[in-house]
This record gives structure tokens, C-alpha cells and sequence, in this order.
């Protein structure tokens, strides 16, 4: 799909319709907040307003009618004391030399294009958004999920402190660090609890919702990395769909048709009118009456707006290079930054957290028998929680690249 609905079709990850008010399912969300955000709808109804400026732009001027009494008499006013006096009637119509109302036109079209065109960035941004901050979410519940779980832990380190405390075989200061670390622990989940309300505030911003709409990713959500395409098919991609380039070149269409217009400001616009007046004697005479302004001076005002437009042209020549450049350097930090994160899940999942684990049995045992410290056995269930926590966190990172990724190619990124 090359059409700006299959792009954001391709950023949705195929939501459907069913799936619409629920506040577990990201597709859900996503949208939600295509049919509520109000940065969006507002952007769409500036669109639709430039729409309207289109026709506007290809009609003539309004005609002007007037009215005169000609040669009364100022002595007596009087309509009826001289047969030169007139009263007439005429209309003028100012014609703008051929070619400028076209020119007009299509620069209105041009923006219009450019503000649909930017509609479609702005779905994309809030979707970008709005994966980073659901992942962000995803993450914080994996990491009290493993606080709460390690407490579990600590409670039956105490349980054991305490046995052996009170067969003389333990000491006080086990207990005492064991009441810490179980402090330590609670403050830890309310600094997770603080970090979710401003991820799920974030959310509910996007999504145009109240306080009191909860987000909940689901528990069972699969957390598989992919394997993606080749960076340069990446920027290859990026470079032919992007909507910032789209907006980019609309814009130098329409630096072009300002320089156009420009050229066009040499020539005159004609006035054609034409009246009739009436007499006392029942006579009528009738004029016909064309004008154009001469574009003499030149050198302080058409030259200096064709000067003008040809410089904004310049501008947005550089503009196209430096998106090009934008979208280019996206690409390359996310991709590295999703290789670095998937890899480092997975070390954590094959490697790291599989032995922490097992140091964690270990150690109680050994504590259990007086072969390890109390203050050892507390180590190694912090290395557990934090190992859990930096494997969901790189889990987090990798799905929100790829949230940059799918915003900064427009298109289809995985194998």
C-alpha cells in the first residue's frame, strides 16, 4: 500500500473494529485517539477550511456598481434647470492580467494538499506517542510485578532471620537490615506507581480522555522481538513515502508558484466599466470606460517581491535536505538503539536471569545452613529484581524504537 491510509493501517498493526473503548488493547487505543484527539480533528478541520479557499482564490473580484448625479446646479440643486444634468448609473469590474487567478488557485490547492498531508504526520505522531508511552506502561507493571514478587522473597528471608534469631543462632542487625531492604522495596513501588500515573496521563491526553479512564496493557501481551529489514531498504522506504517529505515538496511547489505569481506582478490588471445616464430632456448617454495600473516603479516593489520569493525558494530547497537528513539520522540511532535492546533482552532472558535466579536459591540455602551472611542473601535478590527489571526494560526500549522506526519509515519494516 503506497496511500497515506495504508501507512497508517501499517503504523495500527491491523486494529479492528471490535476491539474499539477497550482500555487493555494498544490497537484500541490507537483508534480511540484517531476519532478523539483534539490536536488531530482540529488539523482536519484547518484542512477542511483551506478546502474552502481553493474556489475563492480562482474568482474575479467583486464588481463594483455606482451611482453619480452629474452637472447639478449648486445654486438651486435643482435635477430639472439644465439639460446637462445627469444621473447615472454604471458597474466596474477589475480583470487581473490572465494567468494570475490560475496562479492563485493553484497555491490554494498546493496548501490545501499540505495540510492533508500533515494530517497524516499527525496520525503518525500520536501513534508514535502513544506506543511509547503504552510500552513505557508496559514495562513499569513488569517491574512492580518483579518488586512485589521479590518481597515474597524477603519475607521468607525474615521468616528464616528470625527462626534462627530465636534459637540463638542468628543476630539482631539481620532483622534490622532485613526491615531496610523491605522499606527500601516500598519505596521503590511508589516511585513505579508515580512513573505509571504520568506514562497513563500522557495516554489519556491523547486519547481525550478523563482521569478516571484506566489504562491496562494486558497481562499475556506477547513481548517477541522481530527481526526487521536492512537500514538502507529502511531509508530507501522513508524516502519515498514519508509525509514530511510530501509536506516538504508541496512546499517548494508552492515557493515555485509564489515566484511565478511574482513575475506575474510586471503586468497590469485591467478595470473595465461601463454607464449610463439619464437626462431631463428623457436622452440617455452611455460610456464605456477601461484603466489598468502601469507597474512603473518597479525597482522597490516588484523586484524586491520577486527577489523575496525566489530567496523562500532557496529556504525550502534547504529545508528538503535537512527532513531528508532528519528522516536519515531517525532511522540509524533507532535501528541501532532496537539491535542494542532486543539483543540485551535476550541476554537477560538466556542468560543473566536464569543464573541470578538460581544465586538467589542458593544463597538461601547456604544462609539456611550458616554458610552465607545475611546481607549476601539480600544482594542477590536486589540483582534479581533489577535483572528483571533491565530485561523488561530492554524489552520496553526495542518496542518503542520500533514505534520510531514505523513513524520514521512510513512503511513496513519487518522481514
Amino acid at each position: 500500500m503506497t496511500s497515506a491510509l495504508g501507512i497508517i493501517l501499517l503504523l495500527l498493526g491491523g486494529a479492528n473494529a471490535s476491539e474499539k473503548g477497550s482500555n487493555k488493547s494498544l490497537n484500541a487505543l490507537i483508534n480511540l485517539a484517531l476519532d478523539t484527539n483534539p490536536t488531530l480533528l482540529g488539523r482536519i478541520a484547518r484542512a477542511d477550511a483551506q478546502k474552502q479557499v481553493i474556489p475563492q482564490s480562482a474568482s474575479l473580484p467583486e464588481p463594483k456598481i455606482f451611482t453619480n448625479l452629474v452637472n447639478v446646479p449648486v445654486d438651486s440643486f435643482s435635477l430639472n434647470e439644465t439639460p446637462m444634468t445627469q444621473f447615472q448609473v454604471g458597474i466596474n469590474q477589475i480583470f487581473p492580467f490572465p494567468g494570475k487567478l490560475t496562479l492563485k488557485e493553484s497555491l490554494a490547492q498546493v496548501q490545501y494538499m499540505s495540510n492533508k498531508s500533515m494530517i497524516d504526520h499527525d496520525k503518525m505522531m500520536l501513534i508514535r506517542e502513544l506506543k511509547h508511552s503504552w510500552w513505557q506502561i508496559y514495562y513499569l507493571d513488569r517491574w512492580y510485578d518483579a518488586v512485589e514478587s521479590s518481597r515474597s522473597l524477603l519475607n521468607e528471608a525474615v521468616d528464616v532471620a528470625q527462626t534462627k534469631y530465636s534459637v540463638g543462632k542468628g543476630n539482631q542487625h539481620d532483622i534490622l537490615l532485613a526491615n531496610i531492604e523491605h522499606a527500601k522495596l516500598e519505596d521503590r513501588l511508589a516511585y513505579i506507581k508515580f512513573l505509571r500515573k504520568k506514562e497513563s496521563a500522557k495516554i489519556r491526553d491523547i486519547i481525550n480522555k478523563p482521569i478516571s479512564f484506566d489504562i491496562e496493557p494486558e497481562q499475556d501481551q506477547a513481548s517477541a522481538l522481530p527481526m526487521i529489514q536492512k537500514i538502507e531498504l529502511l531509508i530507501e522506504t522513508a524516502m519515498e513515502r514519508h509525509p514530511l517529505l510530501k509536506i516538504a515538496g508541496e512546499k517548494l511547489n508552492a515557493a515555485q508558484g509564489n515566484i511565478d505569481l511574482a513575475e506575474k506582478e510586471y503586468y497590469p490588471d485591467f478595470n473595465l466599466g461601463a454607464l449610463y445616464g439619464w437626462r431631463q430632456d428623457d436622452s440617455g448617454l452611455a460610456s464605456v470606460k477601461v484603466s489598468f495600473n502601469l507597474p512603473f516603479f518597479t525597482e522597490n516593489r516588484q523586484d524586491k517581491k520577486l527577489l523575496q520569493r525566489q530567496l523562500e525558494k532557496r529556504q525550502q530547497l534547504h529545508h528538503v535536505v535537512d527532513v531528508k537528513n532528519h528522516l536519515q539520522n531517525l532511522i540509524s540511532v533507532s535501528f541501532a538503539k532496537y539491535e542494542h535492546a532486543k539483543n540485551q533482552a535476550e541476554i537477560y532472558r538466556q542468560k543473566i536471569l536464569p543464573q541470578a535466579t538460581q544465586s538467589v536459591d542458593t544463597v538461601l540455602a547456604n544462609y539456611q545452613v550458616n554458610k552465607a551472611d545475611f546481607s549476601m542473601l539480600i544482594q542477590a535478590q536486589i540483582n534479581l529484581i533489577d535483572f528483571k527489571a533491565n530485561k523488561w526494560k530492554a524489552i520496553s526500549t526495542a518496542q518503542q524504537a520500533l514505534a520510531v522506526l514505523e513513524y520514521a519509515v512510513a512503511g513496513e519494516i519487518k522481514k
